[in-house]
């Protein structure tokens, strides 16, 4: 029974992509805190890479039936606007005390946009489906914003 389960497990992870190089494992993003005083605080975030893997929607309502690419970063959550990409987004909380005002500044970034094509990737990006209620015989509709699937932008 667990070599089975196992089995299951193993066949659901997605395919690595490393975005820079060394990186040819699996590795989770890193947020690290460079400064913390009164005055603010600093924080870099490096992406080392995702996993992708592909996404069928043929049991959808509405659905054309066409595969997409799901790209994940483990233990992170998703952009959600239905219809639009569904991204995955590094998050992390910073305590503020109480009735401080929140200022936020980007203060550079150091970033690279590939292709999915470059990437190896040769689906679109799965859209961000609603949810379906946990009720038998429930099917979710596919929804996909054209205006955001014709455009070369994000």
């Amino acid at each position: 029974m667990l070599y089975i389960i196992l089995t299951l497990l193993s066949f659901s992870e997605g395919k690595w992509v490393p975005i820079l190089k060394g990186f040819q494992d699996v590795t989770k993003p890193e947020i690290v805190c460079l400064k913390s005083d009164v005055s603010g605080v600093e924080i870099q975030t490096d992406a080392f890479g995702f996993e992708w893997r592909n996404v069928k929607t043929d049991f959808m309502k509405n659905s054309t039936g066409e595969e997409f690419a799901l790209l994940t970063i483990r233990d992170y959550v998703y952009t959600g606007e239905i219809g639009k990409p569904k991204l995955p987004m590094i998050t992390g909380v910073i305590e503020v005390p109480h009735g401080a005002d929140v200022k936020l500044t980007v203060v550079s970034g150091d970033y690279k946009e590939y292709t999915l094509k470059e990437l190896g990737i040769d689906k679109r990006i799965v859209p961000a489906f609603a949810s379906v209620p946990k009720v038998k015989g429930a099917v979710g509709e596919f929804v996909l914003d054209e205006k955001t699937y014709s455009s070369d932008a994000y």
